[in-house]
């Protein structure tokens, strides 16, 4: 996990400030694995924000014996056309970690160009200008600067089996998790679902209780199966082609309910456990890591809707608003009694909230990060 804040030059000068003129980050882009010794890495990206050929000099202040860079200590990158640039960091750690360090990088301090773009918009006669100007022409030749951030790599490279890994596809912004199943496998568990179950979701929930109390169907474990076939069979839509485009894939298979229903049915199903004396823990500690794919296939579903969403104004808003819905549903619905697994969970759906959220402009976005991290100490980052 990286915790960072961004180190944004300015100077305050009255009411007129020195002119944003970068962007710089640290972010963890591969966790480094202590059992195994494999690598991590962590990326230093930097962009300039007016015209100009830059060259950075960027190094990692690691001061932690169980951290180890892989490669030389200083790098230097270049830039010109305010063009984003970065530089990768290979790592390993031998020992859990949670330490603050820093990236730090210098360049040749624009000077000329930053008074140039104050004057062009202010003018050169006013007082807080010439102060500025002063200022500005004071400062080193060389700008460096130091950015923090907090490192923690936890035993395990991520709090959800290997096989149920979220991942970003290149290009992608959202989270998702791998399919374990081909095309072909997926369509027959959506076909045999709907073959054994149709209909099912036109009953009330009192006409379901009754239902499953008479057939005594493990419907939690077929739900589920049928999730993963969902999942699965979703999953190229969310590809992204070489242009950086959507892929074009056939629509999307969804659930003949809403999540609403879905997860009323689930609530049902517990109740019934319980009445029969099947104990709902017993039958999660034996079965509930499957049931991740309930979580995948929303997760899925309503990023890839977000995607291809045509009517931005209030179709993202209903998108999120629908999203956010279901995680509240995973939280509360007792399908994951296992806290880690519940809260890494919800740290994926926190992210990819964070990143609707960004995408449809709300200012208050970074809530959902803050959450994500939190929950997910293995792997979400900004």
């Amino acid at each position: 996990m990286i915790s960072l804040n961004h180190g944004l030059s300015y100077a305050e000068t009255g009411t007129i400030s020195e002119p944003q003129w970068y962007e710089a980050d640290i972010a963890l882009v591969k966790a480094a694995n202590i059992k195994t010794g494999s690598a991590g890495v962590l990326r230093f990206s930097i962009k300039p924000l007016i015209e100009g050929d830059f060259e950075f000099k960027t190094s990692l202040n690691i001061n932690s014996k169980s951290v180890k860079l892989n490669q030389a200590d200083l790098k230097k990158i270049k830039t010109s056309n305010m063009r984003k640039t970065f530089c990768d960091f290979e790592f390993v750690v031998t020992e859990p970690v949670y330490g603050d360090f820093s990236a730090e990088f210098s360049t040749a301090y624009p000077a000329a160009d930053l008074i140039k773009a104050v004057e062009k918009k202010f003018g050169s006669d006013l007082y807080e200008v010439k102060k500025l100007t002063r200022k500005i022409n004071f400062h080193s030749k060389i700008y460096s600067v130091s950015i923090p951030f907090k490192l923690i790599i936890t035993e395990t490279e991520c709090a959800i089996n290997p096989e149920l890994y979220f991942e970003k596809n290149a290009g992608e912004e959202f989270l998702n998790m791998k399919p374990s199943l081909s095309t072909q496998d997926a369509l027959n568990k959506i076909e045999s679902f709907e073959a054994k179950y149709s209909g099912i979701f036109d009953l009330s929930k009192e006409g379901f209780y009754k239902f499953i109390k008479r057939t005594n169907c493990d419907f939690l474990k077929d739900l589920n199966d049928y999730f993963k076939g969902l999942h699965a069979y979703n999953y190229p839509a969310a590809a992204i082609g070489e242009n950086g485009k959507t892929a074009s894939q056939k629509e999307l298979k969804s659930v003949a309910a809403d999540y609403a229903k879905v997860f009323e049915f689930i609530e049902t199903s517990f109740k019934y456990f319980n009445e029969t004396k099947k104990a709902s823990a017993e039958y999660i500690n034996n079965n509930g890591p499957e049931h991740v794919y309930i979580a995948a296939y929303y997760n899925l579903y309503f990023t890839v809707n977000f995607k291809n969403c045509i009517n931005k104004k209030d179709g993202e808003k209903e998108i999120i608003k629908n999203y956010e819905a279901v995680l509240n549903l995973i939280n509360e619905s007792g399908l994951y009694k296992n806290e880690v697994l519940k809260k890494s969970l919800a740290g994926y759906f926190y992210y990819n909230l964070a990143q609707m959220s960004k995408k449809s402009g709300a200012i208050d976005y970074k809530r959902y990060f803050r959450k994500a991290v939190s929950e997910n100490k293995g792997l979400i980052t900004e």
